[in-house]
């Protein structure tokens, strides 16, 4: 076993031990008071929003311009609060994963206020925090807020042991998922510095986005990189879905390699890349909020729905093993639908489900990246030591004519290197070794030939049947991987090559 097989398996097994991380990570919310806050909120429009906040959730949706509220305190259940007893004590009103450009909170007469959200500096907050977090007094208080995006802030109501194991916690949980993050990045920093794969690069890039996007929306990024800066979040969230967008389309079109291999899906990409770039563009003009969301929720949903289409279709690719692929790419659909629906239909307000769902999907990915090229490997050995001592040559080229040429082995769909190994008594290394000295083709080119040149044959024989059927009774699982073999091995496509026919047939 070479070091570079060495290094794929510990990095393999690493990929596994990482997923045992992920229900840590579930599990790491502290267990905090139970609070109820009566709240009278006055929208922009006029319309008046009064009641309790639900599980400490103030509901308010998409708001142009300053809501203003009334916060009292109707019931605190905990161990250390007592607001009848002592009301001058100190306490910690924090708006979790609030996503607030701003929030303003003063005392009932409006002399002390405070202010925060991510267009607040670091430097002008009392608290600096990740999350917007005042220091409260007396009750009620007046609130005034102001956001770009869906206000549906967390409201918690804390005292300072509870605020400083809160902020513990909180801070545990995104350190732990930065260093799942940096186990994936250097997974795939080896990988790129052992086989200088362009897919391997991008996707790297696309993790990065992930990452950073964590940083931003969690208020770290806010709170350690730029302190002394503020942003609109809103801008921010689409730049960063507009990285993510361009990098996943890259590493879509360099995965599949489609350019080369399928020119049309290959065209289709390259037009969602504009659109993308465009509506990046767009962020520098009036134009409707609610428009440019849409755009960038269909171009993220149509990328990878065909995403999954294209790997549904190579599940049977000796070199890329779909499956594994097809498990990260669904955990990105479930994330994008969640994203869009949770708001008003479903109680996922908590954002830990939104971790849990990327992280999953990067370790299948991570998962598919090292079976990737450790098939490649399997396919393209530097055969520095050979295999195939002490093995007749001559046999085994018999053996493996007579599979191809009379038993046709090749027409089964789900044919693999290491089936056709074992059906020949060899390791798979050893065949592999044999296909690259002796034939001068790997197994999935020695397997695509063969079934090009039956249906070439079945075209000769047959030319009025339909070339999909022929496809398939030839061993292919899709039009797309038929039409990419047959132009590869002929220079032209199947129906310019049923021309060719008719036309010789005319002339004869």
């Amino acid at each position: 076993m070479n070091k570079q097989t060495k290094s794929l398996n510990f990095l393999f097994q690493s990929a596994l031990v990482l997923l045992f991380f992920v229900p840590a990570i579930l599990g790491a919310s502290p267990k905090l008071p139970e609070i109820k806050l009566e709240v009278e909120c006055i929208l922009p429009s006029g319309k008046k929003v009064n009641g309790f906040t639900e599980e400490g959730l103030l509901r308010l949706g998409f708001v142009d311009g300053t809501v203003e509220c009334i916060l009292r305190e109707a019931e605190t259940k905990d161990r250390g609060i007592d607001s009848k007893k002592n009301p001058d004590q100190i306490r910690y009103l924090v708006f979790l994963w609030s996503h607030l450009d701003t929030i303003e909170v003063c005392d009932w007469n409006g002399k002390v206020c405070q202010k925060s959200g991510y267009t607040i500096p670091q430097k002008d907050k009392d608290i600096p925090a990740p999350f917007p977090s005042f220091s409260v007094g007396r009750f009620p208080l007046q609130i005034k807020i102001q956001s770009k995006n869906y206000i549906a802030p967390e409201i918690l109501l804390l005292d300072d042991s509870d605020f400083l194991r809160f902020l513990t916690k909180y801070t545990g949980i995104i350190l732990s998922v930065s260093f799942l993050f940096g186990a994936y990045c250097l997974t795939i920093l080896v990988l790129w510095a052992i086989y200088r794969q362009t897919w391997l690069a991008v996707f790297g890039f696309f993790l990065l986005g992930w990452f950073s996007a964590i940083l931003v929306l969690s208020g770290f990024f806010h709170l350690f990189v730029i302190p002394d800066y503020s942003f609109s979040l809103a801008t921010a969230k689409k730049l960063t879905v507009g990285y993510l967008e361009i990098t996943g389309i890259l590493w879509i079109l360099t995965y599949f390699e489609l350019p080369s291999k399928a020119p049309w899906w290959g065209r289709f990409y390259y037009f969602l890349l504009a659109c993308v770039s465009l509506c990046l563009l767009a962020l520098n003009f009036p134009i409707s909020r609610f428009l440019l969301s849409l755009s960038f929720h269909s171009i993220y949903l149509i990328a990878t729905l065909v995403a999954i289409y294209l790997a549904l279709h190579r599940i049977s690719d000796s070199l890329r093993p779909s499956p594994w692929l097809l498990g990260s790419l669904l955990s990105l659909l479930l994330w994008e639908i969640l994203n869009i629906f949770a708001y008003d239909h479903l109680d996922l307000h908590d954002s830990q489900i939104f971790l849990v769902l990327i992280l999953v999907s990067f370790i299948f990915q991570i998962y598919s990246s090292l079976r990737t090229v450790k098939e490649i490997e399997e396919e393209k050995i530097p055969f520095k030591k050979t295999h195939l001592k002490g093995l007749n040559v001559q046999e085994l080229t018999d053996k493996l004519n007579t599979l191809m040429s009379e038993e046709k082995i090749y027409l089964e769909e789900e044919l693999r290197l290491a089936d056709l190994a074992a059906i020949l008594g060899v390791s798979v290394h050893q065949l592999s070794e044999f296909l690259n000295q002796y034939l001068g083709y790997s197994f999935s080119d020695m397997i695509k030939r063969y079934r090009v040149e039956e249906a070439k044959l079945k075209m000769e024989q047959e030319p009025r049947k339909n070339l999909l059927n022929i496809a398939y009774e030839s061993g292919f699982i899709s039009k797309s991987v038929f039409n990419d073999a047959f132009r590869k091995w002929t220079n032209m496509s199947p129906q310019e090559y049923r021309k060719y026919l008719l036309q010789k047939d005319f002339q004869e």
